[in-house]
């Protein structure tokens, strides 16, 4: 009988011991899980705020811990491993996808920069004209043209569309200075 319980004992010890050891790792499998949708949610912020860089690390930097989870064993949850595989190339595809999207942003923005440059240029060839300065206006006038041609030229947007027409008159308040000026 002695030796039944010593047996018994032991049981529960060996049982005692490797249970919260197995309820350890699923526990982790589902720190790192939740860890890695905590991140991927972070990305889909930094996206609404247009931080596209951010959001390409944080998109991978999900898909990495995603695929950490799709490797534990011994999870709680089965499906744990093969939806962390399913999440993670679906953050690889979206840190791809918005890689594109930031450079696509920022060349945007670049020529939305020069089209406000182009402006600053135009309303100086007016002040020129105001002042009846023809050398400097028709300057001003012709570099407002050929920045806004080059916006214009890079980009189908509603921007280059209108610094095309832009341009345009640019040009025209050129030649109108340039008539101005060979009327003096």
């Amino acid at each position: 009988m002695q030796m039944k319980i010593q047996k018994n004992i032991l049981a529960y010890v060996m049982i005692g011991l490797f249970v919260p050891f197995q309820l350890l790792y699923a526990d982790e499998c589902d720190e790192v899980y939740s860890e890695a949708k905590d991140i991927y949610n972070s990305a889909v912020e930094a996206v609404k705020q247009k931080d596209f860089d951010r959001a390409v690390g944080l998109f991978n930097e999900a898909a990495e811990k995603y695929e950490q989870a799709a490797d534990m064993e011994n999870c709680r949850c089965p499906k744990i491993a093969g939806t962390s595989k399913k999440k993670a190339n679906s953050s690889r595809e979206m840190a791809d996808k918005y890689q594109e999207v930031g450079e696509e942003y920022a060349a945007e923005l670049q020529l939305y920069e020069e089209y406000n440059r182009a402006q600053e240029k135009f309303i100086e060839g007016n002040t020129y004209a105001r002042n009846s300065e023809w050398d400097n206006a028709i300057a001003a006038f012709e570099e407002a043209a050929q920045i806004w041609e080059s916006v214009g030229g890079a980009t189908q947007s509603e921007n280059g569309k209108r610094a095309l027409t832009s341009a345009k008159q640019a040009r025209d308040a050129a030649d109108l200075a340039r008539k101005y000026q060979q009327e003096q």
